[in-house]
């Protein structure tokens, strides 16, 4: 049931609309794209990547993430509208055709371009890193290829997991092909469970995200049948046998 009067209305655009849902994943896209140049920057142009990534500008960056996406979206707030208590979906006011260029430049803007650059970038990258000076030193930089690779892996996901759902939706709008509404939903789907594809990749992908992903999360606290606090510790700990604890002092470890 949704919320009756303003609160309703104001509801049904934001979230009946799919707006702040597809602002985070347009964000995604854009802090791929980020990412790629932040290694692009590390790699081919390592004397300006403290300029180019301050502290400063990288706040500057997160911003601009945002408020292009939520801006780029804009459209989505009038697509949708409280009828008899329902929401739902309406022509805007600005008309159909003026809908189909406004959602085919967002389409664009949020995810064909940021897409193409981070491909490109990561090209780029890959070029770079086949001369053989620059690959001796990434031989000697474990460290740069596996955070690299991670980068690479989440892009790759990211791009399959939007790439269905931003096509296909195009040329629905436009009247060039149109399928079953299964097919639609599981694109959705499928552009939505991205966000779950990636702490599994930063894990998979990178030993120093897994090493503190574990150690997040070895330490169940639960109560005892005594009503102590105890703790349940199993953790990978490099260079040494697993390391188990089940005590009420966290710190009693048995090795």
């Amino acid at each position: 049931p949704y919320p009756h009067g303003l609160a309703g209305e104001i509801y049904c655009r934001l979230i009946g609309s799919t707006y702040i849902l597809f602002i985070f994943g347009k964000a995604s896209t854009s802090t791929i794209m980020c990412l790629a140049m932040d290694r692009w920057y590390s790699i081919v142009k390592p004397i300006r990547y403290k300029t180019a990534f301050s502290k400063r500008r990288l706040y500057l960056y997160i911003t601009l993430i945002w408020a292009s996406a939520a801006i780029t979206q804009i459209n989505e707030l009038f697509i949708t509208a409280m009828e008899d208590g329902i929401c739902t979906f309406v022509t805007p006011f600005y008309g159909e055709k003026a809908e189909r260029i406004l959602i085919l430049f967002h389409v664009i803007v949020t995810f064909y371009i940021p897409s193409i650059v981070t491909w490109v970038t990561f090209g780029q990258i890959w070029t770079h890193m086949r001369q053989p000076n620059i690959r001796r030193h990434l031989n000697n930089n474990k460290a740069t290829k596996r955070l690299l690779r991670m980068c690479a892996l989440a892009a790759f996901f990211l791009t399959l997991s939007w790439f269905p759902t931003e096509t296909f939706f195009i040329l629905y709008k436009f009247n060039i092909l149109k399928l079953p509404f299964e097919f639609y939903l599981f694109t959705s789907i499928l552009a939505m469970s991205n966000s779950c594809f990636n702490p599994w990749i930063y894990c998979l992908s990178n030993r120093e995200y897994r090493r503190e992903f574990v150690r997040l999360l070895c330490c169940v606290k639960f109560n005892l049948a005594n009503s102590r606090v105890g703790s349940f510790c199993f953790g990978l700990v490099p260079n040494r046998k697993l390391r188990y604890s089940f005590s009420g002092d966290p710190d009693q470890r048995s090795s």
